[in-house]
């Protein structure tokens, strides 16, 4: 992280392709070693079935705007670009955005 954060080429740090469940640590981690914007870009959390061959979802994982607003929260808020990766959906980044102007409208 100090190479990174040493690099004026290098505008922002984060997670991507986790689940959800871990990125609120992961961004707390990185705030306190870094000053650069955030990236949050989580998986959906679900859970691959080999046996099915079929994606499974996790009980332990949060809604995804609900688990979002904890990300915002851990990186100071008007710091983190958030999105998704893996098996997130239109309707996950819909919300998102939604979310995020009614945050920005306070």
């Amino acid at each position: 992280m100090e190479a990174v954060s040493n690099c004026p080429q290098i505008i922002a740090v984060g997670v991507n392709c986790t689940a959800p469940q871990h990125v609120e640590k992961l961004l707390k981690t990185a705030r306190s070693l870094s000053s650069k914007y955030l990236v949050a870009y989580p998986n959906s959390g679900e859970i691959f079935d080999p046996g099915t061959k079929s994606w499974k979802a996790d009980p332990l994982c949060l809604d995804f705007v609900t688990a979002a607003r904890s990300w915002r929260d851990a990186a100071g808020q008007s710091r983190v670009f958030i999105g998704g990766c893996c098996r997130t959906t239109p309707h996950d980044i819909a919300r998102l955005s939604e979310d995020a102007k009614q945050w920005m409208q306070r």
